[in-house]
């Protein structure tokens, strides 16, 4: 019988929550400028400059990461779930974590974002009629790893985390609003409208995306216990 403790644990495993998970970034062992996502769909993901180091990538403000626009990111009047490790270099300019979708005629989009004008965190979601924001209680601190989830649940609130505990009040949500914009691709550290814009300076180590479901506060919990020690 082979030995499994004789080979190398593969990147796909280090996802604590793997069911429902469409996009997962293990950035600290995914290597190159270009890569595959370690889900069951495999997204080619284009590296733009974002420089590798052991706890995952770079970003310094000009840099993204282009992840495609795979049908199964338009989440439509779905639930979904979004969040990672991010570390911020410095605060008052607003910055993009994952966001997909453009805003104007026709554009549907959901960010995970930190707002410049008052360093908090927002998950928005906005069909260019109607915009849907949770708002993160606190502000936070430049040169610290934080673990964020922003989650949507369609029958209930759209609801914020901050390293595994609940750090907004929740909003309700609107059922109507959709988020479906296939002509422009998932991206880290920039925003996905014009990929020239909200640069993230920082760092990223992990990003999860479950588009059809709103994890529990214990999942997110049991997430940011499994994964804090990269961190």
């Amino acid at each position: 019988m082979l030995n499994p403790l004789l080979f190398p644990k593969t990147l796909h495993s280090y996802n604590p929550i793997p069911w429902g998970c469409a996009l997962y970034l293990p950035l600290f062992g995914l290597s190159g400028p270009i890569f595959k996502s370690q889900d069951p769909y495999g997204h080619t993901c284009v590296v733009h400059t974002a420089l590798k180091k052991s706890y995952g990538r770079i970003f310094d403000g000009d840099d993204y990461i282009d992840c495609g626009r795979n049908g199964v990111f338009n989440v439509s009047t779905n639930d979904f779930s979004v969040g990672g490790w991010f570390y911020i270099d410095a605060l008052g300019s607003t910055q993009y974590f994952v966001s997909k979708g453009g805003v104007g005629a026709g554009g549907q989009r959901f960010r995970l974002f930190l707002e410049g004008s008052n360093d908090k965190i927002y998950l928005n979601l906005d069909d260019n009629t109607t915009n849907t924001d949770v708002i993160s209680t606190d502000s936070v601190s430049a040169t610290t790893w934080y673990n964020f989830f922003g989650t949507t649940d369609r029958d209930g609130n759209l609801n914020f985390y901050k390293n595994g505990v609940a750090a907004a009040t929740p909003v309700a949500n609107n059922t109507a609003l959709s988020i479906s914009d296939t002509g422009r691709d998932l991206c880290i550290g920039v925003s996905s409208h014009d990929e020239s814009s909200g640069y993230l300076s920082g760092r990223v180590g992990e990003v999860w995306f479950y588009p059809a479901r709103a994890l529990s506060a214990a999942e997110i919990l049991y997430i940011y216990n499994v994964t804090r020690g990269r961190y």
